[in-house]
C-alpha cells in the first residue's frame, strides 16, 4: 500500500486487487492464489511424511530404550557456550527417553488434528483456515528452506567449507536414531523456549506482573520487535553451537534454521517447533533405520523438488514495495497481553 492513501484498505477488504485511489497493489495476485492452492497440497505430503517418520520413532523405541541407560542423555546448554551440565543415565535417561517420544508424537498428533479439522471445515463451506495452521507453515518454510541450504552447502563446499560428517561413524545406527530424534526436542527446549520464551516470560511478568504471562514458555504469542531480536539471537547461538563437530558451513546454514525455528515458534508454539526440527532431523533418519532407506532418499528429493514451488509462493507474499524498517515499526514492542 501507499503510504498516505485512505482508500487501499477499503479496496482490499473488497476484495480488489489494486487501489482505485492511488494504484497500488493491495490483493493477492492470481499467481499467488494459485500458488497458495498448491501449499495445501505441500502440507498434505508433510503431514503424511511426518506421520511415517513418527512410525520410525514408535518402531525404534525398544531398541534405543535397550541402550539408552548405558549410553546415556547429555543435558546440554548453549548458553554462554555449549557444555553438558548434566548426564542422565539407567532409569533417568529411560523415562527421560519415552517423555520425549511422548512429546514428538502429542505435538505431530495435535498439529494433524488441527490441520484435518481445518479441511474438513473447508470442505463443509466455512471460511479457510488451514493457511492458518501450523502444518500449513511447516510444510512451505520446511521444503523452501531444505532448497536454500542444500544450495548454500553445495557453494560452501566450492569454496572449501566443506561439513565434517565423519563423527558419525562413531555411533551406531540405534544411537544416531536417538540422538536425532532427542535434538528435536531438547534443542528446542535449550534454544526457543530458553532463549526466547522465557526472556519473554520475564519482561511480560515486569510489565503486567500478571501470573498467566507464564504460558508463553509454550510459545505462540505472536510476533513483535522484541520477539524478532530473541528470535535472531537464539538463531545465532544455535548455529555457534554446531560449529564444533560439523564447522563453520554448518554452523552459518544452522543458524537460518535456527532463525526459521524461531519464528515457527514465536507464531505457533513450541508443539510446531519440535515438529519443524524432527521433520528435519529424521529425514535422514530413515538412513540409519535398516531396508528404510529408500524413504528417506524419496523424501528429500520430494522435498526438494516441492521446496522450488514452496519458495515462490513466500516470494510472491513479499510486495515490491516492502520496507523492512517500517514493517518492524509496525510490529508492537512487546506481545500483546494474554486474556
Amino acid at each position: 500500500m501507499s503510504d498516505g492513501c485512505d482508500e487501499c484498505a477499503g479496496y482490499r477488504d473488497a476484495g480488489a486487487r489494486f487501489c482505485g485511489a492511488c494504484g497500488k497493489r493491495v490483493g493477492r495476485s492470481g499467481f499467488s492464489l494459485f500458488l497458495e492452492d498448491k501449499m495445501k497440497v505441500i502440507a498434505t505430503i508433510t503431514m503424511v511424511y511426518l506421520l511415517l517418520e513418527l512410525s520410525l520413532l514408535l518402531l525404534s523405541t525398544p531398541s534405543i530404550l535397550s541402550i539408552i541407560g548405558e549410553f546415556g542423555v547429555d543435558l546440554i546448554i548453549i548458553v554462554p557456550h555449549p557444555r553438558v551440565v548434566y548426564m542422565l543415565t539407567g532409569a533417568g535417561a529411560e523415562l527421560y527417553w519415552i517423555g520425549a517420544v511422548a512429546v514428538i508424537t502429542a505435538s505431530i498428533l495435535f498439529a494433524t488434528f488441527r490441520y484435518v479439522s481445518a479441511r474438513r471445515a473447508e470442505n463443509g463451506g466455512s471460511a479457510s483456515e488451514v493457511k492458518r495452521t501450523a502444518l500449513f507453515w511447516i510444510g512451505i518454510l520446511f521444503s523452501a528452506s531444505l532448497l536454500v541450504e542444500i544450495l548454500l552447502f553445495a557453494i560452501s563446499a566450492q569454496l572449501g567449507f566443506g561439513t565434517d560428517v565423519g563423527w558419525t561413524s562413531d555411533y551406531t545406527d540405534t544411537e544416531l536414531l536417538f540422538m536425532l530424534a532427542n535434538a528435536s526436542v531438547w534443542e528446542e527446549l535449550i534454544s526457543r523456549v530458553a532463549l526466547i520464551g522465557i526472556p519473554i516470560v520475564l519482561i511480560q511478568l515486569a510489565r503486567t506482573g500478571d501470573p498467566r504471562s507464564a504460558a508463553h514458555l509454550l510459545g505462540g504469542f505472536g510476533m513483535s520487535r522484541v520477539a524478532v531480536v530473541l528470535i535472531v539471537f537464539s538463531g545465532i547461538m544455535f548455529g555457534a553451537a554446531h560449529y564444533n563437530g560439523w564447522g563453520i558451513a554448518k554452523a552459518v546454514i544452522t543458524c537460518l534454521g535456527g532463525v526459521i525455528f524461531g519464528y515457527v515458534y514465536v507464531r505457533f508454539g513450541v508443539y510446531a517447533s519440535i515438529i519443524m526440527h524432527f521433520l528435519t532431523n529424521y529425514l535422514s533418519g530413515f538412513i540409519y533405520a535398516d531396508g528404510f532407506a529408500v524413504l528417506g532418499i524419496f523424501g528429500s528429493l520430494l522435498f526438494l523438488m516441492i521446496g522450488f514451488v514452496s519458495l515462490a509462493y513466500l516470494l510472491t507474499r513479499i510486495p515490491g514495495n516492502t520496507d523492512v524498517k517500517a514493517y518492524l515499526k509496525s510490529l508492537p514492542l512487546f506481545p500483546e497481553s494474554r486474556d
